[in-house]
């Protein structure tokens, strides 16, 4: 069954106009995603668990992901910075509440501590990381 359905962009996939990121179809299932891209083409994305939500950048996604028992809590993060990349784990304190397409901002919550966190998303060739910005 399909979970989630959203656009993605990733800057080097095919696309009509090649001055611009390529604006693509990412569809959530119980077990994978896939990427459909402008050209038609198939993306698979395997992932290490079940996914529970996605959440587009302005190039990339980052998935919620059920945890393994006792790994992380109920829930992990990855991000994926391109379609053909490994998922880089994220930590985050809490969960995620926003994740701004335009601005390279993840807005975190963690109900422990009552706090609010703003990360801002850096794209380090081939990863992506985040660097906290205000608490």
């Amino acid at each position: 069954p399909v979970i989630q359905a959203l656009f993605c962009e990733f800057s080097d996939l095919p696309s009509r106009d090649s001055l611009y990121p390529s604006r693509s179809l990412c569809v959530l299932q119980a077990d994978h995603a896939n990427i459909y891209s402008p050209d038609g083409s198939t993306i698979p994305l395997p992932l290490p668990s079940k996914p529970q939500h996605a959440w587009a950048l302005s190039e990339g996604l980052v998935f919620q992901l059920e945890a393994q028992p006792e790994a992380f809590g109920p829930s992990y993060y990855t991000i994926q910075s391109h379609p053909f990349s490994l998922l880089n784990p994220l930590t985050l304190p809490g969960r995620i509440l926003m994740v701004s397409r335009d601005l390279p901002f993840i807005l975190t919550y963690d109900d422990d501590t009552k706090r609010h966190s703003l990360h801002h998303v850096v794209k380090n060739e081939p990863t992506i990381s985040l660097r906290c910005v205000w608490i």
